[in-house]
């Protein structure tokens, strides 16, 4: 159980350094933006939970690596889907040369 910690701590680096990759890497703007970072807030928004939920009572969120993976990958899964509807839909970030 020692390790759960710093695994689940992983994920959430993890899927948040993927998502700013992808949302700054492109340089996106707009709604893309918005929408490229909404899984950055999902999973602070139940990293934060959880960190509120242990302080005020030590015995809940008993499962809470579990919790962060049952976000995180939807989360992943998310920013795919944008990063394709911005493919087909989005218009070039770039200047024409």
């Amino acid at each position: 159980m020692d390790a759960v910690l710093p695994i689940s701590i992983f994920i959430a680096v993890f899927v948040s350094s993927f998502t700013i990759f992808w949302t700054f890497k492109f340089e996106w703007q707009g709604i893309w933006r918005f929408w490229g970072t909404l899984p950055i807030a999902i999973v602070v928004s139940v990293l934060t939970n959880i960190i509120i939920g242990i302080a005020i009572d030590p015995t809940s969120h008993n499962l809470f690596p579990f919790e962060i993976v049952f976000y995180c990958f939807p989360s992943l899964i998310f920013l795919w889907f944008v990063v394709q509807q911005h493919k087909k839909y989005g218009k070039s970030d770039k200047p024409h040369e």
